[in-house]
């Protein structure tokens, strides 16, 4: 009876014993096998020691040491810019500067990549959402919800716009897509693209065909200021141009600084003496579509443009 109870008691042990070494290896060493067919899905036949093994996919995504969940130990290494920290395995971007503060004297700390910059270089990603800055940083992605960064011209560009409230301020809504403004050269007047002001001009000044200028008192004929010639004579009146010749002995000289020196200027392109030599200027005006000039001037080609010349 003991000998039965003995016998009992190891064949429970027994059970007890493989059932835990069934639990154990059930995590990793499945049915016995002879190749992958006999295997369930998730699981591949270890020929070595004929057993279904779990399938596992390593992980080192962000990582640069430890384990790769699969047995096997992450490679040590970060990608450029970034450094393992071995308390957690982590690569972690390199922070050159967190703060202005930390940076030398006239450098600044580019948050981007965390970088001390020189004042020498402002980086520049005006309507950009990627590529270059211009100072060796990268524009960062800032477009706003409900736009994308097209990549290949780094604007920010909605999937679908229906009037120009949907789309940027630099932008206008033109057949459901948004586009920026073209102003390019364009200091001041409506661009091109989305008829919308390039910019205001400062105080003092006027548009003329998106340029800027200072509008003066001056009518055609009349002397204006043209470099140093003339330099109390101010602007021509909007629309005109001041057109000239520097003193600059081209136009002769006038050794006693007299004006009524300079005998090879027509009085009419109102001559002026600067240290002994002569020159001229005078507002002058567009010819007309047939080429044509009010009484008084003459018809010249400047530089491919006709202007109206004193006579």
């Amino acid at each position: 009876m003991r000998g039965s109870s003995f016998a009992i008691l190891l064949v429970c042990l027994g059970v007890i014993v493989f059932s835990g070494c069934a639990k154990y290896e059930s995590d990793f060493v499945g049915r016995k096998c002879a190749s992958d067919a006999d295997c369930h899905d998730g699981y591949h036949c270890d020929l070595d020691v004929e057993r279904c093994r779990k399938d596992c996919v390593p992980d080192c995504e962000g990582r640069c040491c430890g384990s790769d969940g699969c047995g096997g130990t992450c490679p040590a290494g970060c990608p450029e810019g970034e450094i393992c920290d071995w308390s957690t395995c982590w690569c972690e971007v390199v922070k050159e500067c967190e703060t202005n503060d930390d940076c030398p004297e006239d450098y600044w700390c580019d948050r981007t990549d965390w970088t001390c910059r020189s004042f020498d270089c402002i980086p520049n990603c005006a309507g950009k959402c990627c590529g270059s800055d211009g100072c060796g940083g990268t524009c960062p992605n800032n477009c706003p919800a409900g736009f994308y960064c097209h990549l290949n011209s780094c604007e920010c560009r909605p999937e679908v716009c229906q009037n120009d409230s949907d789309c940027m301020q630099s932008q206008c809504c033109l057949q459901s897509v948004c586009f920026y403004m073209a102003c390019g050269d364009l200091e001041c007047g409506p661009d091109p693209v989305c008829h919308k002001e390039c910019g205001p001009c400062p105080g003092g000044q006027v548009c003329l065909d998106g340029i800027c200028v200072t509008a003066g008192d001056g009518l055609p004929g009349d002397p204006c200021t043209f470099g140093d010639v003339n330099d109390s004579a101010g602007d021509c009146t909007l629309g005109l141009a001041c057109l000239g010749v520097l003193a600059d002995g081209t136009a002769g000289t006038c050794p006693g600084g007299a004006p009524d020196e300079c005998v090879e200027i027509p009085d009419s392109f109102n001559p002026d003496c600067i240290s002994g030599n002569c020159g001229f200027s005078f507002c002058s005006e567009e010819c007309d579509v047939q080429g044509n000039c009010p009484a008084g001037f003459e018809p010249v080609d400047v530089y491919g443009i006709c202007y109206c010349i004193p006579a």
